[in-house]
């Protein structure tokens, strides 16, 4: 939908008699490359995302740069382009390498109030790749998006660069809704206008807790592993480079309730190839473990398939699970099959990691599950299936997660 230029220019000029009346609250302006934009923050609706944006921009929350594994210690949206538009809809930005699919290397669940919704544009919201996955990304709404309630979080409203913001969502982009001309967040600044935003304070928030480490390697014979002492609900990252220059990354662990579980991280692969490498560790310390189970052995995973390569499906597949072993899958049809070896791996306190190979035809004889946890028993997935025709192919839905039943 777009909005006609008077009525634009309309919510221009009543926006601007609002902020010159000096009214309390929590503020932020965005310098981008098209213009500026003043937003309103919502602290007491949404406290954990206003604190992750306000922390972000000052410093007080650290993020770890994805490209090198260095932390970013303030301005972390300055130059960060905004690398999504759906035209006339919304306008997206936050990522800090600019391809849609990263963060500050950590995740925060989903607030939703009942006094903010989409049913008007100039919204200010969370950006997720599914329930309770936020991080730094963000849109901004230039259309009424009720489709978008309970699914991201409102923290914030537009009161000042409405035009701006319309002219944005308007630029021609490619097949990846990224625009043609790139369109840059220069700086933002938060304005704090009276006591209670003065004394607001994002670090008391709860969020996760980012620092780096110093990787320690030992030698054990042949072999070189990280040694390293895992802290409960704690992840751990570690960034390699051979040159200084580029940079990959591993998961070394996801610490939950038990740390004893956790095996010696190899490096041997990597020093063996020239006797050398270079590593930053990273680790971000959650407050709590919101919904994942620490394993599911003597859980049942049903799963109700709503999407298969695109198209719409209504099916099922269930996993009986034994113990950390040993699983019974069932289809919809009827067909059974054995799982033997299947990983479980918590990924966040929101997320987790299921593969199961079994004994099933090629389609399902392996399935990669992506849990995204809404609650300790329920939540929505995305699921890779690589020995599927095409290879790859991709399913989502929903499922539950549930004590399987005694057996007679």
């Amino acid at each position: 939908m777009r909005l006609s230029h008077s009525i634009v220019a309309l919510l221009a000029i009543l926006s601007s008699l609002a902020s010159a009346s000096g009214q309390d609250g929590l503020f932020a302006d965005i310098v981008t490359s098209s213009g500026n934009l003043r937003v309103e923050l919502y602290p007491n609706e949404a406290p954990l995302a206003v604190s992750n944006f306000v922390g972000l921009v000052e410093g007080s929350q650290k993020a770890i740069n994805p490209a090198t594994g260095k932390l970013i210690e303030s301005g972390f949206y300055d130059g960060v382009v905004f690398h999504r538009v759906i035209q006339n809809s919304v306008i997206q930005a936050g990522s800090p390498t600019g391809i849609d699919s990263d963060g500050p290397g950590y995740s925060f669940q989903d607030e939703f109030h009942p006094s903010r919704t989409f049913d008007r544009p100039f919204v200010l919201a969370m950006a997720n790749s599914g329930p309770n996955s936020n991080g730094s990304q963000f849109v901004i709404t230039v259309a009424s998006t009720p489709e978008l309630n309970n699914a991201h979080t409102i923290f914030g409203g537009l009161i000042k660069g409405m035009a701006i913001a319309t002219t944005i969502s308007g630029v021609s982009t490619d097949q990846a809704d990224r625009p043609l001309a790139p369109i840059t967040i220069e700086s933002i600044t938060i304005d704090r206008v009276g006591d209670d935003a003065l004394a607001f304070q994002p670090d008391l928030a709860g969020l996760p807790v980012v620092s780096q480490i110093t990787p320690m390697i030992v030698k054990k014979g042949d072999r070189f592993e990280l040694d390293l002492d895992f802290e409960e609900r704690t992840d751990y990252r570690l960034f390699i480079s051979r040159d200084l220059q580029k940079w990959t990354s591993e998961r070394v662990a996801f610490a939950s309730e038990t740390t004893s579980a956790q095996q010696p991280f190899s490096l041997t692969n990597i020093i063996a190839k020239n006797n050398k490498g270079f590593f930053r560790l990273t680790q971000v310390h959650y407050p709590v473990i919101i919904f994942p189970p620490a394993t599911i052995g003597g859980k049942t995973l049903d799963a109700a398939i709503t999407t298969f390569s695109g198209l719409a499906q209504n099916t099922w597949i269930k996993y009986i699970i034994r113990d950390d072993r040993f699983a019974r899958v069932t289809l919809k049809n009827g067909t059974m099959g054995d799982v033997t070896n299947y990983s479980y791996t918590l990924n966040s306190p929101t997320r987790a990691t299921a593969v199961f190979p079994s004994s099933l035809a090629s389609t399902f004889s392996l399935v990669q599950f992506i849990l995204n946890f809404a609650s300790a028993s329920t939540g929505t997935f995305s699921a890779i299936l690589p020995n599927a025709s095409p290879p790859g192919s991709l399913m989502s839905g929903t499922f539950t997660l549930n004590e399987t039943p005694s057996e007679p």
